[in-house]
């Protein structure tokens, strides 16, 4: 066993991380643009803060085809966490991420206010393998 002491910023970035992974690994390669679009470019670097737009359209459209033709479906289209065609570590990925959101989402619920939202469910396993366990985190 572990113990992974980090500050809330690098648990959401690490929750971040294995959100992509898992999505990746279940076919949903067009998050790589909006991980481009949202957490690459810098808006100030581009002349009148625009962003090329375009050129991240262009880059999803090829990622679409790629994927067509890797993994045969369609280019908006993408396997199940459940499917018998994605790899367990895209689940047991999944299943981390979600321990990790649900705790941060729990310890940033404001007094009064009602939680709503994946985040407040209990994790729960996705894996497939039967010695799989859920981790823990507590926040100190």
């Amino acid at each position: 066993m572990y113990d992974l002491k980090v500050t809330e910023e690098q648990a959401r970035l690490i929750q971040k991380s294995l959100d992509l992974y898992s999505r990746i690994l279940i076919g949903q390669f067009e998050e790589i643009s909006n991980v481009i679009l949202w957490d690459v470019l810098e808006w100030s670097d581009f002349e009148g803060n625009q962003v090329p737009c375009e050129k991240i359209h262009q880059f999803k459209d090829r990622i679409g085809l790629l994927k067509q033709e890797l993994l045969g479906i369609p280019p908006n289209a993408s396997h199940g966490i459940h499917s018998e065609k994605v790899s367990d570590n895209a689940r047991k990925a999944y299943d981390i991420q979600k321990v990790i959101r649900h705790r941060i989402a729990w310890d940033n619920l404001k007094e009064g206010q009602t939680p709503f939202g994946v985040n407040f469910d209990e994790p729960d396993i996705s894996s497939n393998d039967e010695n799989y366990k859920l981790p823990t985190m507590d926040k100190k």
